[in-house]
């Protein structure tokens, strides 16, 4: 799974064609419990999600398509060997989701299975589901939601082993996807 959740980090990375604001120091986010799983909330990230534990923070420092440095912030889970991820950064020009998308396919050596055009809060966003492979030769399947949010890039994703067929982890990803929400300044 380490090297499932540094390929999914590539998938942030790829989709990064467009420049990105410093933060500064991340925030420590706010957790409350409720049932099994948590409702996590980034006030730096403006967002809040159900996940089923506390999940790991982490910054990376990426380069874009043209060259520039930025920072990206990722939260990450993983339960039953499922991966929760939810990654974002800021951008001060238009974000391209066809070119986020692309960029993904294209890095994860990936094949599109299908996509959708979605909205949050009113913003534009795109759901594409994906398959691929680790370099061992084991299959995963990406359900990734894309939305640009003000100058904002929001990563949602759900990644699973291509032979979980669960109905646990179809109810898994819809939990987490429908409890996804944005704070707009």
């Amino acid at each position: 799974m380490k090297r499932l959740t540094l390929t999914l980090a590539i998938l942030v990375v790829a989709a990064t064609n467009c420049f990105s604001q410093d933060h500064g120091a991340p925030v420590t986010p706010s957790v409350t419990t409720r049932d099994t799983w948590i409702n996590y909330s980034s006030p730096e990230g403006r967002y809040s999600v159900r996940l089923p534990q506390q999940p790991k923070i982490s910054t990376q420092e990426s380069t874009n398509s043209a060259g520039l440095k930025f920072t990206q912030y990722m939260a990450t889970a993983e339960d039953s060997g499922r991966l929760f991820m939810i990654g974002y950064f800021d951008f001060p020009a238009a974000f391209d989701i066809d070119k986020a998308r692309d960029g993904v396919v294209q890095k994860l050596k990936a094949t599109l299975l299908s996509e959708n055009d979605l909205t949050l809060a009113g913003y534009p966003g795109r759901e594409i589901k994906m398959s691929s492979k680790e370099t061992d030769g084991s299959e995963f399947l990406i359900r990734a939601r894309i939305y640009a949010v003000k100058n904002r890039a929001y990563f949602v994703q759900f990644i699973i082993g291509s032979t979980d067929t669960a109905p646990t982890a179809v109810a898994a990803a819809t939990k987490y996807f429908d409890s996804f929400s944005v704070t707009v300044p």
